[in-house]
């Protein structure tokens, strides 16, 4: 979490802007939520019924051992964050948004066509038994699943990364695609794998945060922000002393500097958010909101919906914890404090359930393969 509009948002929109209220960081967890649930909900029922092959989700590390996919996610957050770093402070802000573009692309269309081709085989096993597709329905949902796969994906991109389209359409595609990340994460990770998945990564956002490649973006990005504003506050001062000797050619060399440079409405913007970093504004994460997202994904597939919903009031305690927080430094990490409260939440309710051999509706708790 960052206390105010983003140092790098040249970049693209990675997080969504809220208000430092208990219902603004609710509402957008809720949301979150409930469609990542319901998409989670869909693939490990196509994947665990016969017309999904009956033996599971795949999964989505190349290690069988947890503690070994732990790492390897960790470090796969280490080096894309380190990566971003050097091309940030070395390389052209222009590489790194094709990089993004190249990244969001992909994973987008790999997720959206996923959903589009499993769901309609899901729904119809449950509604209609005994029953199988017919060729050319097959054919044609794939075809469906391709399109509107390369649509969203560009959608995306368009929206994302190169802000091409008017708020709020960036922040939705982006709360949009928080979704479709929590969801597989959830999905495709076995039980104990994205348990210590989700706390491995919640240790490194802390470091991250405070000492690594976050924390560096950060400064360079604060830098060069500030260092924009004196070169304009400069220009300025020196076009008011050139003002006092001929306003005529300043007049006009004034009105072509400022074609070259920053506009003086930009400028008093990006003054106006350095005076107030304090705001009553918060910025909330891309990683954030999708693993809040798995978070519930996660309890609501392995554990039960009470587990489930225990897991986000866990979630949203943190997430307000957090923004406590913020009062006193401008970034913190949002994923430890929310993740460890909501996997406390949906565990402790969990055994409870468990314990006590709950006997109620069957989707109240379930018996997760912890190893498998």
């Amino acid at each position: 979490m960052v206390n105010r509009v983003s140092y790098a948002s040249e970049l693209g929109t990675f997080s969504i802007t809220i208000k430092k209220r208990i219902y603004s960081i609710a509402i957008p967890t809720l949301i979150i939520s409930i469609l990542s649930g319901i998409c989670s909900f869909l693939l490990f029922g196509f994947f665990n019924s016969d017309v999904g092959g009956g033996e599971g989700t795949p999964n989505a590390s190349p290690f069988e051992n947890p503690y070994l996919t732990a790492l390897f996610f960790v470090g796969i957050a280490f080096v894309g964050a380190f990566m971003i770093f050097l091309i940030f402070k070395y390389g052209n802000i222009k590489l790194l948004k094709a990089l993004f573009a190249i990244a969001v692309a992909l994973t987008s269309f790999f997720f959206v066509f996923m959903l589009i081709y499993t769901a309609p085989y899901y729904l119809h096993e449950v509604l209609t038994e005994n029953m199988i597709f017919a060729n050319s329905t097959d054919t044609l949902i794939l075809v469906l699943g391709i399109i509107i796969g390369l649509l969203y994906a560009a959608l995306t991109v368009v929206s994302m990364v190169y802000q091409l389209i008017p708020e709020p359409a960036p922040q939705i595609m982006a709360m949009l695609f928080a979704v479709l990340a929590g969801t597989f994460l959830a999905v495709f990770l076995p039980a104990l794998a994205a348990i210590l998945v989700m706390i491995g990564l919640s240790i490194y956002d802390i470091i991250s945060v405070f000492k690594g490649p976050i924390k560096k973006i950060a400064e360079i990005s604060e830098e060069r922000y500030l260092q924009d504003i004196e070169e304009n506050e400069k220009l300025q001062s020196e076009n008011k002393e050139e003002g006092s000797i001929n306003s005529d050619s300043v007049n006009e060399e004034t009105s072509t500097e400022k074609t070259e440079s920053m506009p003086d409405e930009k400028l008093s913007s990006r003054v106006a958010d350095e005076e107030y970093i304090y705001s009553d504004y918060i910025e909330l994460g891309l990683g954030d909101l999708a693993f809040y997202g798995m978070l519930f994904s996660f309890a609501l597939i392995r554990l039960g919906l009470y587990p489930a919903i225990a897991a986000f009031f866990g979630v949203v305690i943190g997430a307000i914890l957090t923004i406590k927080l913020l009062e006193k430094v401008k970034m913190m990490p949002g994923l430890p404090l929310s993740v460890g409260l909501g996997l406390i939440f949906a565990l402790g309710v969990w055994g409870i359930l468990a314990l006590t051999n709950y006997s109620g509706w069957s989707y109240g708790w379930l018996e997760p393969v912890w190893f498998g």
